[in-house]
């Protein structure tokens, strides 16, 4: 098998930010929907229960953040002729080995955040499932994208 690769920390930061923008999106609708609440005056378990829902929300701030952390810090990924292989996971670790000639198609998507650092994330199609490698560098992302079609029966998105 081919060296594993990891993620890169700029991808790790990159998830972290994400996870915390996700976190303060939710926190903020509820932050809404209290005020609502204290503007019309819903019922009193309604309120309770925005009130412990925005809490948790909060305090698990810290630990989403670890976790995701943990995650990405821990993802590998490698190949050969045969397989791809994918391993990730923070406190508990999932290995995955695709046959490279079970993958379908392997196409390249960059989000909003990923354009700033230029990361790339590959998602590879098998008949049954889509695996997402994130947070790739495009030349990393290329490389691995190549390999797949020439390894495997595998072709382009879009090119069906």
């Amino acid at each position: 098998m081919k060296t594993e690769n990891r993620v890169s920390e700029k991808a790790v930061k990159l998830a972290v930010l994400t996870e915390a923008l996700a976190t303060f999106a939710v926190l903020g609708i509820l932050a809404v929907l209290l005020y609502v609440d204290h503007v019309y005056g819903w019922a009193d378990w309604i309120g309770w229960m925005l009130w412990s829902i925005f809490l948790f929300v909060f305090l698990s701030l810290p630990v989403s953040i670890y976790h995701t952390r943990l995650l990405y810090r821990n993802w590998e990924y490698g190949w050969n002729e045969e397989f791809l292989h994918m391993r990730k996971g923070g406190l508990r670790q999932k290995l995955c080995q695709i046959p490279m000639s079970k993958i379908v198609y392997v196409q390249m998507d960059q989000g909003l955040l990923q354009k700033k650092d230029d990361l790339w994330t590959v998602k590879v199609r098998t008949l049954t499932s889509v695996h997402d490698i994130p947070y790739l560098s495009r030349a990393h992302a290329e490389e691995l994208k190549e390999k797949a079609a020439r390894f495997g029966s595998v072709k382009e998105a879009g090119d069906y």
